[in-house]
């Protein structure tokens, strides 16, 4: 367990303009022991995914491209480690500024830029790649590198400049399976963050990012948590379930 004092806090403002723009932004907000740990956790997944692609894995997700960009979830299954951070009081507060006092863990996963030109990300809504009624659910990605527009950082689009607060039809991008909900010409806010800092959105606020442009990776740990389980059509949990926070108060630690 973490030992160090997070240098950031959640504060009213913070929930405030969660609840009126769909994002907020805590800088330097994780302790550095945990960003340590999942930069290690980050370099053994793709080392992971490298060998499931290489074996022509068919259940690998087609949103990897190897060496360019990953989306490594599940990792905490085998890695006892990363749930320091993903149940830290950090995350909790987190919870309760967003999705409130009841919160369950919905997904968590690396999100990774190769260097050189890693590719992009359209925009998206996180709930547009939910085809059915899903619950409210916040996305939290720690920046494990300094987050720049060179190496590809987030763009956020808030709810008034997207005119929309709520899901929206979603279309499959030829070439990188990406799918867009968003056409027009507003760029979006860019995230620029030293690492170890939150970038906090709603499931409903749109986002992209661009190329890597640097010669190193862009590295991101993502977490979801939902108000309840997000499950699929015919009832099953559709990936992670554990639940978090009830009735405000801890449920589940490392």
């Amino acid at each position: 367990m973490s030992t160090l004092a997070c240098p950031a806090r959640v504060t009213p403002d913070h929930a405030r303009q969660y609840r009126e723009q769909g994002w907020f932004l805590l800088e330097r907000a994780v302790p550095e022991e945990h960003v340590a740990m999942l930069r290690e956790e980050c370099a053994l997944s793709i080392e992971h995914m490298n060998r499931r692609i290489d074996g022509k894995d068919p259940t690998v997700c087609e949103l990897n491209h190897r060496d360019r960009r990953y989306f490594i979830p599940y990792r905490s299954r085998e890695r006892a480690a990363m749930r320091d951070y993903i149940f830290s009081p950090l995350l909790a507060d987190v919870c309760r500024a967003t999705v409130g006092g009841e919160a369950c863990l919905s997904l968590e996963q690396f999100v990774v830029k190769g260097g050189g030109g890693g590719m992009k990300f359209g925009w998206h809504q996180d709930a547009g790649y939910i085809k059915h009624d899903n619950p409210d659910f916040v996305t939290v990605l720690c920046a494990l590198d300094d987050l720049t527009e060179t190496n590809g950082t987030l763009f956020v689009l808030p709810y008034d400049r997207a005119g929309t607060r709520t899901k929206t039809d979603h279309k499959v991008e030829a070439g990188s399976n990406d799918w867009i909900g968003y056409f027009g010409d507003d760029p979006g806010i860019p995230m620029i963050a030293p690492a170890g800092s939150l970038i906090v959105f709603s499931c409903y606020t749109f986002h992209r990012s661009g190329p890597n442009f640097s010669p190193d990776l862009r590295r991101l740990y993502l977490t979801q948590y939902a108000t309840e389980p997000i499950r699929r059509p015919n009832g099953e949990i559709k990936s992670m379930g554990d639940v978090f926070l009830k009735g405000g108060e801890v449920v589940t630690r490392a």
